[in-house]
């Protein structure tokens, strides 16, 4: 009986180190922006995480001043709009959790008249939904349309 006293006891040690709870790891803290370059006078998506993301934080930054994530869908949300007669150049972003932990991101802040991506025709009308800027661009309605080149 020796030798299976000896086997059980090595199962129920296996078992204890398989099955005790394993420490809590540290959340993720986070702040990312939606999106990342933003023209002036548009808005910005927040979303942040924080070792506990049941208690709202706080987001500052030169771009847009100080706004409060609040928790959703088990992260910290927020939007924001950066003012229309911001400068164009990066900004800092900084996330302070209500628990002292910080993280940092980058904001790009494009000049308000300044596309983000290449240039409209001049004839267009912005902003546009795009199936519309292409048939008034090309000169065509949707039952005619071809697509612009121009763009």
């Amino acid at each position: 009986m020796g030798g299976r006293g000896t086997i059980w006891a090595a199962l129920l040690a296996v078992a204890a180190v398989l099955f005790v709870a394993a420490p809590a790891r540290a959340a993720a803290i986070y702040v990312e922006l939606s999106p990342e370059t933003v023209q002036a006078g548009y808005l910005v998506g927040i979303r942040a995480s924080c070792d506990d993301n049941s208690q709202p934080a706080t987001v500052e930054s030169d771009a847009f001043g100080e706004v409060k994530v609040y928790p959703q869908f088990e992260v910290l949300t927020a939007a924001v709009t950066v003012p229309a007669d911001k400068d164009a150049r990066r900004y800092t972003v900084r996330l302070r959790c209500a628990g002292g932990e910080t993280a940092t991101a980058r904001l790009n802040v494009l000049a308000s008249g300044q596309p983000s991506e290449g240039r409209p025709p001049a004839s267009v009308a912005w902003p546009m939904t795009a199936p519309a800027a292409c048939w008034s661009a090309a000169g065509s309605s949707p039952s005619r349309s071809r697509p612009y080149s121009g763009w």
